[in-house]
């Protein structure tokens, strides 16, 4: 099984952001459109929903307790993580947990 291992990051790329680990892997890429009225036309996130979105990924090995929240390139512009449910809870943990683990 493959391992990510934090810090995770969030980069911005030309069509919105991609999230890497600490090797430089990508792990996510959400996209975005640079105006708020073009996003809803296009049926994708605005910039700023992408921004939050990818920093909240960036986020899940610190919130899990797999990372030390004290490393600069962990923190993500003060961007809140909103988890609906522990049930949520419980499968971002076990998400993280497979592939953060040594």
């Amino acid at each position: 099984m493959r391992r990510f291992p934090p810090p995770w990051t969030a980069d911005r790329i030309q069509s919105g952001f991609k999230v890497v680990d600490a090797r430089g892997q990508a792990l996510a890429y959400v996209y975005s459109r640079d105006h708020p009225h073009a996003a809803p036309i296009a049926n994708v996130l605005t910039e700023d929903e992408a921004r939050r979105l990818a920093a909240n990924i960036a986020k899940l090995p610190v919130l899990l307790g797999y990372a030390r929240r004290d490393d600069d390139r962990l923190e993500a512009e003060n961007c809140q993580m909103n988890v609906a449910t522990p049930r949520t809870y419980a499968i971002a943990r076990e998400w993280v947990q497979d592939v953060t683990a040594s």
